[in-house]
């Protein structure tokens, strides 16, 4: 089975568990470069005054950012090399150019892992569709960021959610799940 994985970056485990199952050739990575609505610095700067208020935002300014993003993104293309595994960068899924190269790969079976919401344009290109590996309870947990809600509403433990990419935010058929129990040091 010819597989595609798309992601954002901080794939090295999922690429090195995909390249190590029978059956499975991991025919290529896509990494999404934009991750993020491209935004003014005014708009940017609203934003970080509306969710992180005035005193957080005024020491983004004075800091620099480390830059997981690129880390992450490290990480994906070591694994892809150790497996000699292709890896393309798009900046968009969702673009004309971008759709061409993921149709070439002529996938049976797409892997989204880490990304932001993924198009019908895109998930349903692979012959038998695109699987996400979701990190929250579906579907009691959807959409993005589903741990801090897990976390935020006193859950006992977190959800992990492997299911066929739909329409409307992780909302297709679960092939599997798992829960995983929070233990908590007491600090």
């Amino acid at each position: 089975m010819r597989v595609v994985l798309l992601t954002h970056g901080g794939a090295d485990l999922v690429i090195d568990r995909l390249a190590r199952l029978d059956g499975v050739d991991l025919a290529g990575v896509f990494v999404e470069t934009a991750t993020s609505p491209e935004r003014t610095f005014i708009e940017k700067l609203k934003r970080s005054v509306k969710y992180d208020g005035w005193a957080a935002t005024a020491g983004k300014l004075v800091k620099r950012p480390a830059n997981g993003i690129a880390e992450t993104a490290d990480l994906t293309r070591q694994a892809a090399a150790r497996h000699g595994i292709p890896i393309t960068e798009v900046s968009n899924y969702h673009a004309e150019d971008s759709i061409t190269l993921l149709r070439t790969v002529r996938a049976d079976l797409g892997v989204i892992f880490g990304t932001n919401i993924i198009k019908e344009s895109v998930f349903s290109i692979p012959k038998l569709g695109s699987i996400n590996l979701h990190q929250g309870h579906a579907p009691f947990y959807r959409g993005g960021p589903p741990v801090f809600w897990e976390l935020f509403n006193g859950e006992n433990e977190v959800g992990l959610t492997a299911h066929f990419v739909a329409p409307q935010v992780d909302t297709g058929d679960i092939v599997m799940q798992a829960k995983v129990a929070l233990e908590y040091d007491g600090a």
